[in-house]
């Protein structure tokens, strides 16, 4: 009985925003992204500005930093905590 008031509930949620995009207006920004054109010259720009090799050098720097990060906000956190919940 759960499964179907859960695939019912699902259906509705889907319909609801299904109703929502239809009702939404398309990009304004459509009109102006002529991609046929920037295609003649991505070889070009890629040449000087490698963008595979900047998304690689980013996600390599992300994930050596976002354990320092997460490692300093538990730091900080477990000092907080401290301050409040007295350890004796």
């Amino acid at each position: 009985m759960s499964r179907l008031i859960f695939s019912i509930a699902a259906v509705a949620v889907v319909a609801l925003v299904s109703l929502f995009c239809g009702i939404l207006p398309q990009s304004p920004f459509l009109a102006y992204l002529n991609w046929t054109q920037l295609n003649d010259y991505l070889g070009y720009i890629n040449y000087f500005l490698p963008i595979s090799e900047i998304i690689v050098i980013s996600e390599a720097w992300l994930l050596c930093i976002a354990p320092w990060l997460l490692a300093q906000n538990c730091i900080k956190a477990i000092k907080i905590l401290g301050e409040y919940i007295p350890m004796t």
